[in-house]
C-alpha cells in the first residue's frame, strides 16, 4: 500500500515539506504547489532541482495535481488539452 499527501498542505516550503514527511516516516507525496508556484507554472530547472532533491531524499513523487477541471465552461477543448498535454509533461519530468 503506498500512502500519499499534499505536501503543500505542510508547508510552502520543500525543505519543510521533506523534513514531515520524512518524520511521518512517509515516502511518497504529491506536487501541487512548491514555494507557492503552481506545478503547472514550475519551470524546467525548478522541477528538476525538486526531482533531484526528492530522488537524493528517497522520497517518491506519486502525482502532479493540477488545476485541470476548474476551467470555466466557456474554456476551450484546445486549451484544456493544452493543459492536461502539459500536466502529462510535468509528471513524466518527475518520475510519476
Amino acid at each position: 500500500m503506498i500512502i500519499s499527501c499534499f505536501s503543500d498542505e505542510i508547508d510552502p516550503s520543500l525543505d519543510v515539506q521533506i523534513r514531515v514527511i520524512r518524520e511521518l516516516g512517509l515516502r511518497h507525496l504529491e506536487i501541487r504547489t512548491m514555494d507557492d508556484v503552481n506545478v503547472m507554472d514550475l519551470s524546467l530547472r525548478q522541477i528538476r532541482e525538486i526531482r533531484q532533491r526528492t530522488d537524493s531524499e528517497d522520497l517518491t513523487i506519486t502525482c502532479v495535481s493540477s488545476p485541470i477541471g476548474k476551467e470555466y465552461v466557456s474554456c476551450s477543448k484546445e486549451s484544456i488539452l493544452d493543459k492536461v498535454k502539459k500536466a502529462c509533461d510535468r509528471a513524466r519530468e518527475f518520475g510519476c
